[in-house]
């Protein structure tokens, strides 16, 4: 035996498997990081790691039979003792491998100190990111900036106040095309429709410069337009105006109330962004009532109100079939129906997918568009590259717009890069403060890293400003879950579903009932599902999960199949959603999670 082991070394047989392991080792660190980065399928790097396990005893067989001399490569047998090299071959081997060694340690050194920024997918309670701290905290009032109260309403027929919501909508979605204008968000100011507050403690509260407010009278296919801005810190008018003219005009008195804005504030716009202010949406006066009508039903949204969007949008581009922003109003109402499991996924999807498709067609340069596109790459394709290009790609073209920072936060989160998604959900709410979902979804934030008192407190944030918000509730009652509080849970849950009757919210509190150890009242909710999905869609996802929390891992696994087959937007959270960690073990749920492409 010892024989054996002395011609092993002599020929460096031994001497060739240790700098083959740790070669090999090298190469598949390297392309772990690299295949990752560029999101090749798993099967690439599986390919790579047989490869070099096959190749590990043909080096050896080689280094055996084989001898490396100054005349080239011999077999063994052909060399003569006298003449054989394998003793400074092998001292040279010894360098190779000490300096293979060293290039090991230095790459480990590398990338887990130096290149990996990527955060943990939980974190300590303690730990809280110094931007978790409150906007108001870091930041005092923002230069240029303004918020733009709602228009009041002076119109005779109470029919046409959609017409003064819908111009409140449209100024500042012309605003915001502005870079060097800070704008509040619709949400945030419409608290202030009826307040009693004056004008210093509203810009107090938004943390703005100035106000505009003003009001709209629409009768007879005319419009009287009164409009002012107020300086908030000493009262006075910066800038006023009224506008008399044919509903026709309407187009001209937005883009006026724009660049007046701007031009008082001093806020500095190139050509191009003036030139995107002053180009008019449609042709058609008609379908621009229309599609004022379907963002004045699309906010209410109440799932009768949304149908009624639907029509109104639908109708918009019947009368102008190039109306960019009705088809993008479309594909939110889609992918608002899938969200919510109001229709199955596969019936929503592609119907928004159409919409917005055609709505970048006619405007390629249309921010909401690009956003809801993303959000679908994410939440229905999987395909995570995509919706990363997708959101940048809205947030490149208006950087002030909530909803795209909000969604990015939310695919960051998803893909465990919890930092940065908190910095996108603060990004949001700074723009738009006072949003119920853009606040919910910062304690969601805080949710999937971890940190569930943090999100807590975030949710409770959301129900000060508006007590009957039900997704804040739902959510509440999953962060109690994490803390053990069980009875708060369901009572969250309760408080949700009493107030939407959705039924992912009647699946959540069958996940606390679980959760609480009450499993004949969490199996009695499965079977209301179960009645339920015979009339409209429930979510595969939201069943899957109670099954889970009541320990039955086999039903979970198939309920979460079948949400991968139905396309369920929750699908893409299955890495940090902590609802699924007793799945965590399971080669079945590791399986599903390389499907999704989220390994």
């Amino acid at each position: 035996m010892a024989s054996i082991w002395n011609e092993l070394k002599r020929r460096n047989v031994v001497r060739v498997a240790v700098a083959y392991a740790v070669i090999a080792w090298l190469l598949l660190q390297v392309a772990d990081v690299v295949l990752n980065n560029i999101e090749a399928p798993t099967w690439v790097f599986q390919t790579i790691l047989l490869l070099l396990v096959i190749g590990f005893p043909l080096a050896l067989i080689f280094a055996w039979a084989f001898e490396l001399t100054p005349e080239g490569i011999k077999k063994e047998k052909d060399v003569d003792r006298s003449e054989s090299v394998t003793h400074p071959t092998g001292r040279k081997l010894d360098f190779t491998i000490m300096g293979l060694m060293g290039g090991a340690i230095l790459f480990l050194v590398v990338n887990n100190y130096v290149l990996d920024q990527t955060p943990p997918e939980t974190a300590d309670e303690d730990a809280v990111p110094a931007f978790a701290i409150s906007e108001e905290e870091q930041r005092g009032v923002m230069s240029n900036s303004v918020a733009v109260l709602p228009f009041d309403n002076l119109s005779p027929n109470p029919d046409d106040a959609y017409f003064a919501a819908g111009l409140h909508d449209e100024l500042l979605n012309q605003l915001s095309k502005l870079r060097n204008l800070s704008v509040i968000s619709r949400t945030s100011v419409l608290r202030y429709a009826e307040s009693n507050l004056s004008i210093p403690e509203i810009a107090e509260e938004l943390n703005v410069a100035t106000v505009m407010e003003g009001s709209v009278r629409y009768a007879d296919d005319r419009v009287r337009i009164t409009a002012q801005l107020i300086d908030a810190e000493t009262d006075d008018h910066l800038w006023s105006e009224t506008y008399d003219r044919e509903f026709s005009d309407i187009f001209s008195i937005e883009s006026d109330i724009a660049m007046n804005i701007a031009n008082a504030l001093e806020a500095e716009f190139s050509l191009e962004e003036q030139e995107r202010i002053e180009r008019p949406p449609t042709e058609s006066p008609d379908a621009y009532k229309l599609y004022l009508k379907g963002r004045y039903f699309w906010n209410i949204r109440t799932e009768e109100a949304i149908q009624n969007a639907l029509n109104y949008f639908q109708q918009a581009v019947e009368l102008d079939p190039g109306y960019a922003y009705a088809y993008s109003g479309m594909g939110d109402v889609w992918i608002f129906r899938g969200w919510y499991s109001i229709l199955p996924p596969m019936e929503t999807i592609p119907k928004a997918i159409e919409a917005i498709t055609k709505a970048l067609v006619f405007e390629e340069t249309l921010a909401e568009a690009h956003a809801s596109r993303a959000q679908i790459y994410l939440e229905f394709d999987y395909d995570w590259p995509a919706a990363e290009s997708g959101y940048l790609r809205a947030i490149e073209l208006n950087p002030k717009y909530p909803t795209a920072h909000q969604w990015y936060g939310g695919y960051l989160s998803a893909m465990g890069r919890h930092d940065e998604a908190l910095i996108q959900a603060h990004e949001a709410r700074e723009l738009n403060p006072l949003s119920l979902i853009i606040n919910t979804w910062v304690g969601l934030r805080h949710y999937f890293a971890g940190r569930y008192t943090m999100a807590i407190q975030e949710y409770e944030k959301a129900l000060e400003l508006n007590p009957d918000f039900a997704p804040a509730h739902w959510h509440l009652g999953w962060a109690y879950e994490q803390t053990g509080s069980y009875a708060a849970a369901i009572a969250s849950a309760e408080r949700a579903f009493a107030k939407s009757g959705n039924p992912i919210y009647l699946a959540s509190l069958g996940h606390a009932h679980a959760k609480a150890g009450d499993d004949d009242e969490a199996r009695q909710i499965l079977a209301r599902l179960e009645q339920i999905a015979m009339t409209r869609h429930v979510s595969a996802y939201h069943t899957a999960v109670v099954y889970i929390a009541l320990g039955d891992v086999d039903e979970g696994i198939r309920w979460l199949e079948r949400a991968y087959a139905e396309r369920s937007p929750w699908i893409g959270y299955m890495r940090v959603d902590p609802r699924l960690d007793p799945l965590r073990s399971d080669s079945r749920f590791d399986a599903l999670l390389r499907q999704a492409r989220l390994n």
